[in-house]
């Protein structure tokens, strides 16, 4: 969890780009990561954009590879020097 915000975070910098045959590419530049998932793993994302609670997060194992790969609950962020 995000520390001090009461509620789960998504990293800032985040694109979702479709690949087709429910692929999907799931960018997340600020955290270096990258990840083709299917709709299902979309979906639980999306859950946390629209309605992010620390308390009830989605039964689902892509919540565990999304905090893994920095998307979700990404910590301190800094956008590079450009």
């Amino acid at each position: 969890m995000a520390a001090g915000l009461g509620r789960t975070a998504v990293t800032r910098e985040l694109f979702v780009l479709t690949l087709g045959d429910d692929q999907y590419l799931i960018y997340a530049p600020l955290q270096q990561s990258a990840v083709i998932v299917n709709s299902n793993a979309v979906r639980v994302l999306q859950a946390f954009l629209q309605n992010p609670d620390p308390q009830h997060p989605p039964a689902d194992p892509n919540v565990g590879l999304f905090r893994s790969l920095g998307i979700v609950d990404p910590g301190t962020e800094a956008f590079p020097i450009r």
